[in-house]
Parts: C-alpha cells; structure tokens; sequence
C-alpha cells in the first residue's frame, strides 16, 4: 500500500506549554480572607513562608475545589516562591 500524506494524520497534537493559559477570571483564587488566614495564622507558625504552602492548598480546594493554574502563580507571589516549586508540590500531591 504506498504512503499517502493526504491521508495520514499525526496521532498526537502538540501544544504549546511554554506559555500559560490567560486567565478568564477577574476575581483572584487567593482572596482577601484566605491571604489573611495565611499571613496572621500560617506565617507566625513555621520558619520560612514556603512551610505555609500545604495549608494554603487545603484553603484554596476548601474555597474553589480544585486549585487552577492562575492560583499556583498567585500563590508563589505570596509565599515568595517559584512557580514551578509550586506546581511540583501540586502534581506530587
């Protein structure tokens, strides 16, 4: 049978992953009240501010029931941390 291209489809799609997705909300992941628990409850608690990043989970799936992609860059500008520190404490948990 020869090989026609016309005919042939790639069996995968490729995206780019480079850049993120635009946010479609207005409205931050991170409210004011959850910024607040974090910074007067969580923060005084342990050493560094990156120790608060498993609670802060705990609140935005209490808040949301998931935790989206525009929270993970949030998060890391509250807790002065990476992104991508963050998105691997994300897909480990």
């Amino acid at each position: 049978m020869p090989f026609r291209t016309e005919q042939t489809k790639m069996p995968w799609i490729t995206q780019n992953r480079q850049q993120p997705d635009k946010s479609t909300r207005d409205i931050p992941y991170i409210t004011e009240s959850i910024r607040h628990e974090i910074t007067e409850k969580y923060f005084p608690r342990y050493p560094t501010k990156r120790a608060a990043l498993l609670p802060l989970f705990h609140l935005l799936m209490h808040a949301h029931g998931h935790i989206a992609h525009e929270a993970i860059n949030e998060a890391a500008q509250l807790l002065e941390i990476t992104p991508a520190e963050i998105l691997d404490a994300t897909t480990f948990y």
